[in-house]
């Protein structure tokens, strides 16, 4: 529509006020406000550091020891050759384990707390029952750890996924326990996936043993 003189002579305009765009910007300024409340929540969270005794400082601790002995074992194993049936397993835990121990690494770093001492007394201490880290669930002793380094490809191989499958058991279960009372969401979300991963693997891990024992 145009705007006649008479209509510029009076300061009026036959021209309807866009109360459209008005509300757009309204909408827009709200989407703002929203986006800036999440980011600022989750930079609170981010913020956030558990207490040194807390669920989350305790399993991030003891899984880096778990994880630790994992790529011991998995790099003997390689080192001196398994079936070739195994060692697609064998390399995935090396590098998924070795992934996650820098994860866990940076966290504690960022929290201000040391990797756990490897003679500590207090492991598992997080879920009621403090133990030495030999004696965390899922660890293999020194002597069996030792054996993967004797005897021929075959018998290296099933006792890698014998251990591997002992060894995951205990993973799934302290991390099933973590998933449920960590405090930081990221500690929950990891140890979900630590249980759900690893319970797929011993899946894995048994199929690939018979295998070899049937073969």
């Amino acid at each position: 529509m145009t705007t006649t003189l008479d209509d510029r002579r009076s300061g009026t305009s036959s021209t309807p006020p866009d109360h459209g765009a008005a509300n757009r910007w309204l909408a827009l300024g709200t989407i703002i406000v929203l986006l800036l409340g999440v980011l600022g929540g989750m930079w609170i969270r981010r913020d956030r550091v558990p207490a040194a005794d807390s669920v989350d400082v305790g399993f991030v601790q003891d899984m880096t020891d778990h994880h630790d002995q994992a790529v011991e074992m998995s790099s003997i194993a390689i080192g001196l050759g398994v079936d070739p049936s195994v060692e697609p397993f064998v390399l995935e835990v090396i590098k998924s384990q070795r992934w996650e121990l820098g994860r866990m690494y940076g966290w504690l770093q960022d929290w201000g707390y040391p990797a756990g001492d490897p003679e500590r007394t207090d492991a598992m201490a997080w879920m009621g029952h403090p133990v030495s880290v030999a004696s965390m669930a899922g660890m293999q002793s020194q002597a069996d750890v030792d054996r993967l380094a004797d005897g021929p490809v075959e018998a290296r191989s099933e006792l890698w996924l014998r251990l591997m499958i002992s060894h995951h058991q205990g993973a799934v279960h302290m991390a099933e326990e973590a998933a449920e009372h960590a405090e930081t969401a990221k500690v929950r979300l990891f140890a979900q996936a630590t249980a759900t991963n690893q319970a797929k693997e011993i899946r894995e891990f048994e199929l690939a043993l018979a295998a070899l024992q049937a073969s």
